[in-house]
């Protein structure tokens, strides 16, 4: 994916694409992506191995769009709605999430998603402050976080 990655910003910062600003930028982008493997530990076959992820990384960042836009509005019907202000909660629960970095991923979520935000993550547990009490109480059953437990499942 580095390599890639690398040869997309080569034919990107080129003026014009060619069959030899192809081939040079392939040679080139081949030789830093050699280099970085040699001193810095970069890894091909790591790299095509994460490369499995990404439909399942692609799904979680749509759904996570899905589930802001979603709340986006929830939070802009509770502040124009005359009457009583919303009830907030607090709500603590031990994430599906296995890894600290699927656990910051979700943290990270809720904290994107409007109307909620994480206050506390610690030893597995995620302290989070809902604008709906409701929304505290569903927590628990939250499908990004089975979303990011399958993602860390399938991890190679």
């Amino acid at each position: 994916m580095f390599f890639c990655f690398l040869y997309l910003i080569w034919i990107l910062l080129n003026a014009r694409v060619t069959p030899e600003v192809l081939w040079i930028g392939l040679a080139v982008t081949g030789l830093i992506a050699l280099f970085s493997g040699k001193t810095l530990g970069y890894s091909f076959r790591r790299d095509f191995r994460l490369f499995r992820l990404l439909p399942g990384a692609l799904g979680c960042l749509l759904f996570l769009l899905g589930q802001v836009i979603i709340s986006a509005w929830r939070v802009m019907r509770l502040v124009w709605k005359p009457g009583p202000g919303p009830v907030s909660a607090v709500a603590s629960f031990r994430p599906a999430a296995r890894t600290r970095a699927g656990r910051v991923i979700l943290a990270d979520s809720i904290t994107l998603t409007p109307g909620t935000i994480t206050l506390e993550s610690e030893e597995g547990t995620l302290t989070v402050h809902c604008l709906e009490e409701g929304a505290a109480q569903s927590l628990s059953s939250c499908p990004m976080d089975q979303k990011i437990r399958r993602l860390e499942e399938s991890r190679p």
